[in-house]
């Protein structure tokens, strides 16, 4: 009779995050060797113990179940397929017990780079592109981007102006904006853009700034 073999993985498994495996055999008869082969690990996924073969699968020992833990680098889903194996080392016979397992790997948010342009002279009263470009998002993360240091009577086209004087907007507000200063005065904007991956409920934020420079139009002297 092949051994008793039961598997679990935690409710969440996260992306870059060693994760408890379990993998029980129950108890052995004294004398009898065990054999543990893990296949359907993607090249991605490594275990914290154990031997990589040349096919993908893995084979561990007994003693290496202990604390045994799954890391994976990118999301999501593959069947593993666990095999246990006994033999008796007196009678060389053996039988084997196999069960599978769903892994689901989920994303974790990435703090995201950002890239700002502005035009080599920023004028008073005008409206000046501000390019902001951000990384790419996984399709599971969403972006919300903040905008301070806005001040001296200065406004943006776009997003939402709020009480404390920041700006908030979404990706789709960064296609066409500006910014125009009212007064000669420099400014010096702090960008955050603030990522969150709804299938992990996890966070991550980016913050850079940016000295802009403003040049005041020229006022005709009073005659």
């Amino acid at each position: 009779e092949g051994p008793a073999l039961n598997l679990a993985l935690p409710g969440i498994v996260l992306e870059d995050t060693a994760t408890p495996l379990t993998i029980d055999v129950g108890v052995l008869a004294p004398g009898e060797l065990l054999d543990v082969t893990v296949e359907g690990l993607t090249s991605d996924q490594t275990l914290s113990a154990g031997t990589h073969n040349p096919d993908g699968s893995w084979s561990l020992t007994q003693e290496e179940l202990v604390g045994l833990t799954i890391t994976a680098l990118d999301p999501g889903s593959n069947l593993l397929t666990v095999t246990a194996t006994v033999t008796d080392p007196i009678s060389g016979s053996t039988d084997s017990t196999i069960a599978d397992i769903n892994l689901e790997v989920l994303n974790v948010a990435d703090a995201p780079s950002i890239s700002v342009a502005l035009p080599t002279t920023v004028l008073e009263d005008e409206a000046n592109p501000l390019a902001i470009s951000i990384s790419d998002l996984a399709a599971t993360e969403e972006l919300s981007l903040t905008i301070d240091g806005v001040e001296n009577g200065a406004t943006l086209n776009a997003g939402t102006l709020n009480p404390d004087g920041t700006y908030s907007l979404e990706l789709v507000d960064l296609v066409g904006l500006t910014l125009t200063p009212e007064t000669g005065d420099d400014l010096h904007l702090s960008i955050t853009a603030s990522v969150t991956d709804s299938s992990s409920a996890t966070s991550d934020a980016t913050t850079t700034t940016v000295d802009v420079d403003v040049i005041s139009n020229a006022v005709d002297p009073l005659i």
